[in-house]
Parts: structure tokens; sequence; C-alpha cells
């Protein structure tokens, strides 16, 4: 079973469980392409419990794309000339979950926050928690822009990391 739920964006939720068919894996992978190749900022929780691995060749298959996933990501979000914030969260409560959890604290890290955990509870409230870091700015005043822009705030503090392009843009046309 397969489930995308982005009602509430900026979070976004990819859900797997059990044995996933053909038609799920294409769907998982559609919606993190369109997620992916549409560079908006995001907080993205993997829930993948409980799912029976699929044969070696499927995985064989999403290794490559998951690969160009993260060439594309890296393009989209990180190699660009002010870098979109995104955070990303796993529960995966099993064997599979610990080794990804190993993974993504032995390699060099994108510069996207990512997070392994094992309680679901956790992995959303530290979602939740990365969407409170993200001030959203509604960008509808400007013209050339349709998608909101973000900022970093810093903890709590108010200190803002890069001014909002609709600010300055706003200033800019004022000035």
């Amino acid at each position: 079973m397969y489930d995308f739920d982005d009602s509430r964006r900026p979070l976004v939720v990819a859900r797997l469980r059990g044995r996933l068919s053909a038609e799920d894996i294409a769907r998982f992978e559609a919606d993190i392409d369109d997620l992916v190749d549409h560079p908006k900022a995001h907080v993205l929780l993997y829930d993948i419990a409980e799912v029976e691995l699929p044969e070696r060749q499927v995985i064989m298959e999403i290794l490559r794309w998951t690969q160009d996933l993260r060439r594309r990501f890296r393009a989209n979000y990180e190699d660009v000339l002010e870098p979109i914030p995104t955070f990303t969260a796993y529960y995966m409560p099993s064997r599979l979950g610990s080794l990804l959890g190993f993974f993504l604290e032995m390699s060099p890290q994108i510069r996207n926050q990512q997070m392994h955990f094992s309680n679901y509870e956790e992995a959303l409230a530290a979602c939740e928690d990365a969407v409170a870091r993200f001030e959203f700015l509604d960008a509808s005043a400007s013209a050339s822009h349709s998608a909101p822009v973000l900022r970093v705030v810093e903890d709590g503090a108010g200190m803002e990391e890069e001014e909002g392009e609709a600010e300055a843009m706003s200033r800019e046309g004022a000035g």
C-alpha cells in the first residue's frame, strides 16, 4: 500500500506499507519526482513500516532512480544561487531502517537536513519543528512569484539567516 499526503504542505508524508505493487512503486517515484522537480521548500516524512522487500531487480531499479533523484535534488535545491531549505525524516522501524540510519550517520551529508527515527511520533514532531524553523512568507504581492518564499529563523531568536526574496523585491519596487 502506498499513500502520498500533501494536505499539510509544506509537510508531506509518503507512507508505504506491506507488499508494494509495481503501480505503488511507480506512483511513489512519480510523487517524489514531482516534489523534487518543482523546487519549493518542504519537509518530507518517509513513513516506511512493515514493507515487504521486492525482488532484487526491483530494488536495483529503485537504487538507480534514487541516484538520479539525488542528482536532481542537488541541482534544484543545493547547487543554486539561493539554496532551498528542506528537511527529510525517515520513519523505518526495522532492520532496514537501522541500516539506513547507519548510512545516514556515516555518509557525507547533503545540505538539507536528514534524520532517521524508529518512532513515528518523534519523526512527526521533528518534521513539525522543521516547519516551525522555516518562516513562510506570502509572496502573492510579487507578480513574478506564485510560490511561498522561505527564510530560516534561528531557534526562536528571530535572527534571519537570509532576507525573503519577496521583501527584497517589494523594497526595490518602493525605492
